[in-house]
């Protein structure tokens, strides 16, 4: 029965800080990212993001925009300097890509953070 009990309270832990990570472009620009939390697991969950947002964006995969935004995240570029460097590549979605890039780097540094 503990069991069950710890679970709910997992669930609820994880979902009280989706809720806490912050949504508008602001605030995610200004975030202080806990880049020491940060994992070559990771960089392999949100690569395979990228790839899949990537070949959605331009149509087609793109090893090697894939290759150069993994680079963005692995040196700790901020989400203004991965926007410049972007937006050649990425056009008008450049802004909303990156958004929800940095957002999903917050959660899983802030949840590694929390060892939920």
């Amino acid at each position: 029965m503990q069991r069950a009990g710890a679970n709910v309270d997992s669930k609820a832990a994880l979902k009280a800080l989706m809720d806490s990570i912050p949504t508008s472009q602001d605030a995610v620009w200004a975030y202080p990212v806990k880049w020491g939390q940060y994992t070559a697991t990771m960089g392999h969950k949100f690569r395979q993001w990228v790839d899949a947002k990537v070949a959605a964006l331009l149509g087609a995969p793109e090893p090697s925009v894939v290759d150069f935004i993994m680079s963005l995240i692995a040196t700790h570029k901020g989400p203004a300097d991965a926007v410049a460097e972007l937006e050649p590549l990425l056009d008008s979605d450049t802004a909303s890509f990156v958004l929800k890039l940095y957002r999903t780097v917050i959660f899983e540094t802030e949840r590694a953070a929390a060892g939920l």
